[in-house]
C-alpha cells in the first residue's frame, strides 16, 4: 500500500504551520504489512523509517521493530537535532511511542508526534477475516 500521499497531506495539515515543516526533519513509521518507498528527492527532510517491510512486520515483535527504528534514528541523530517530528500510522504509532519512551539519545528529541489509526488502548478482538486467522 502506498501511504506517501496520505502522509504528505497530513504533514502539511498538522505540521506545516509557521513554516516549521521546512526546517524540522519528519520521520514516518508505517503500519502492519506496509513498507517504505524510497523518496525521489534526497534533499527532502522527511523520510520513512523501515522497521519491518511487508511480511516482516507480521513476524517481528513490536519491540524488535522499535529497537530497529531506534538504531536507525540514532544513526541520524546529527540530522534530527535539535528536534524532529514523527508521523505514524497504525502499528507504526506503537513503534514510535516505544521509541519516544525508550530510545536513549533520540526519544527526547521528538517535538511532536501525529498518530493516525494507532491502537493506543489496544485491540478488543481480531476482525473476522478467515484469510488472516488461518495464518495466525
Amino acid at each position: 500500500m502506498k501511504i506517501g500521499r496520505l502522509f504528505l497531506s497530513l504533514q502539511i495539515i498538522f505540521l506545516g504551520y509557521q513554516g516549521e515543516l521546512a526546517v524540522r526533519p519528519v520521520r514516518i513509521f508505517h503500519g502492519l504489512g506496509d513498507y517504505c518507498e524510497e523518496t525521489k528527492d534526497p534533499n527532502t527532510n522527511y523520510k520513512c523509517v523501515e522497521t519491518g517491510a511487508k511480511n516482516e512486520s507480521f513476524r517481528k515483535s513490536i519491540k524488535t521493530q522499535a529497537m530497529i527504528g531506534c538504531e536507525i534514528l540514532k544513526s541520524e541523530v546529527d540530522i534530527l537535532q535539535p528536534s524532529f517530528y514523527v508521523l505514524a500510522y497504525s502499528q507504526g504509532g506503537l513503534i514510535a511511542r516505544w521509541i519516544q519512551l525508550n530510545c536513549e539519545g533520540v526519544g527526547h528529541l521528538i517535538k511532536r508526534m501525529v498518530l493516525v489509526g494507532t491502537p493506543n488502548i489496544g485491540v478488543d478482538k481480531f476482525p473476522k477475516n478467515d484469510a488472516f486467522v488461518d495464518k495466525v
